[in-house]
């Protein structure tokens, strides 16, 4: 298979960063090649098929920090520290069965965070199945910017039901927000 065709592939499926794990190992080839030439490809595809995505399932847009990765620490300038939460990768394989998984942050932005967080994906993934005896071949996909989703899953975020006087939506409760994985006083822990 010729290095562009391979790069098409990944970018056609959604690819932004294309990660192909199996027993851990990454074809950082099929990686580098499609960030040279995604530019070419966005042009191609923006003239051809006006740029939309080729998989005709929803999309599921899925958070980073605190969704996938634990960050226990908050924000620590950028760095990548925690460990996956547990239940992701099991979940993430039925999932993509019938979902387009798109993983987007704020730090999708930039394309080094981009590379960051597939490359500590990609190391987690890679430990997963090792431990586990299996083989695991993934693609995930790093949006740049926020997909129209069909449904987000976020750890800061409140679904809204259509009612702006929602108790949820009160300045109290806005201000009282916490994460799942920050302890509430109430819970016996500190913040």
């Amino acid at each position: 298979m010729s290095e562009m065709l391979m790069c098409m592939i990944a970018y056609l499926t959604g690819c932004t960063v294309g990660i192909v794990v199996t027993l851990g190992i990454v074809k950082k080839e099929v990686r580098k090649l499609a960030n040279e030439y995604t530019n070419q490809l966005e042009l191609i595809l923006e003239r051809k098929w006006g740029g939309k995505p080729m998989s005709n399932r929803p999309i599921i847009c899925v958070d980073f920090d605190g969704v996938i990765h634990s960050y226990e620490n908050g924000w620590q300038d950028g760095e990548i520290y925690g460990t996956v939460v547990p239940g992701f990768f099991e979940w993430y394989l039925e999932a993509a069965k019938h979902f387009d998984i798109r993983i987007y942050s704020s730090r999708s932005r930039y394309p080094a965070m981009r590379e960051a967080m597939g490359k500590w994906l990609m190391d987690q993934c890679g430990a997963w199945a090792a431990d586990r005896e299996k083989s695991m071949m993934a693609a995930f996909t790093f949006a740049h910017e926020k997909p129209p989703a069909f449904v987000t899953i976020d750890d800061r975020a409140i679904c809204f039901k259509g009612d702006w006087n929602a108790d949820e939506l009160s300045i109290d409760a806005l201000r009282a927000f916490k994460p799942w994985n920050v302890k509430r006083e109430s819970d016996g822990g500190t913040e």
